[in-house]
């Protein structure tokens, strides 16, 4: 399991598809990225669209719009902890991460 940094474009395809199987639980995040798509929110530059990856197939989600901490699509246990460790460390210290309560878990 990877995580896959990408630009917004990219992410609105690649995890956008994911996304959209469960969309009333991935509401927040499909619109998130559909506000930045058309310009409705400008892009500041600091935000990270990263996708968790398993043999090539998506398997997660998350979006950080800094100063806000990340925000986490559902996920599986093994996914939590891939994308944890891709953000220890992070520049600010992470001092709030917002999702679904079982993948939150997880990943704090």
């Amino acid at each position: 399991m990877r995580c896959l940094v990408e630009d917004l474009a990219t992410f609105a395809v690649t995890a956008g598809a994911w996304l959209r199987r469960e969309p009333v639980l991935h509401n927040v995040l499909l619109t998130l990225v559909a506000d930045r798509l058309s310009g409705d929110v400008p892009l500041s530059g600091d935000e990270r669209f990263v996708r968790v990856v398993d043999g090539g197939e998506t398997v997660s989600a998350m979006v950080w719009t800094p100063p806000r901490g990340p925000l986490l699509a559902a996920m599986p246990v093994a996914a939590a902890r891939t994308l944890a460790e891709h953000v220890v460390g992070a520049a600010p210290p992470l001092v709030e991460v917002h999702g679904p309560v079982p993948a939150v878990a997880e990943f704090a």
